[in-house]
């Protein structure tokens, strides 16, 4: 006898490159519509769409057109730029750490202190 699989078991996780997801949150900013209208033009989920933003908002700002060497003057002002982009990424997602560590704190009834 033959066994029977649920339909989600086969399903795979869809990976978007980066292009793509810089050109989502470029359309998305450009066109000034909502997220939700957006994610479904493009067959996405929202929450996808939204972090993405988060994530390449700083990119976008510093690079309208999606290719840096069209924005920027000098090498050294890109590189610059880039780097900036790249610390202000990394300072959300430490702010994202802090914020899930203190809702653990919470939650296990200990309070974090605070040294003043």
């Amino acid at each position: 006898m033959d066994s029977i699989t649920p339909n989600n078991h086969n399903k795979r996780r869809q990976r978007y490159s980066e292009k793509f997801k810089r050109q989502a949150v470029t359309l998305l900013i450009k066109s000034g519509k909502p997220a939700g209208e957006v994610a479904i033009l493009l067959g996405i989920g929202r929450s996808n769409l939204q972090k993405w933003k988060k994530k390449f908002s700083p990119f976008i700002a510093l690079h309208p057109s999606g290719d840096p060497a069209a924005s920027c003057g000098s090498p050294e002002l890109c590189f610059m730029q880039e780097e900036i982009a790249s610390l202000k990424q990394t300072v959300y997602q430490l702010q994202a750490i802090m914020r899930k560590a203190f809702v653990n704190l919470y939650r296990e009834g200990t309070e974090p202190s605070r040294s003043d």
